[in-house]
């Protein structure tokens, strides 16, 4: 798969996906992120290999977007488990 197709498979998914979570009633800022982010992993990872320089580009916005979904998903286990 080439790049442009799997950032258009990645738009429309979005699109989708907040959609969806819009019509369910969603307001988390943390679920977005997270949904989001393996949106955009299994579309990257569709779409390889990269060139080498899309590629550095494409680990860094992987590593700061799993960074945030795991303080979200940290935060929400410290909720469940009566910590925070």
């Amino acid at each position: 798969m080439q790049l442009r197709d799997a950032l258009i498979i990645q738009v429309l998914s979005y699109g989708f996906m907040y959609a969806m979570l819009a019509h369910l009633g969603v307001n988390d800022m943390g679920v977005f992120i997270t949904i989001f982010t393996l949106i955009y992993l299994v579309t990257m990872l569709l779409a390889s290999p990269l060139p080498p320089r899309i590629a550095r580009i494409n680990l860094v916005i992987t590593i700061l977007l799993l960074s945030i979904s795991m303080y979200f998903i940290a935060r929400r286990i410290m909720l469940i488990l009566g910590g925070a």
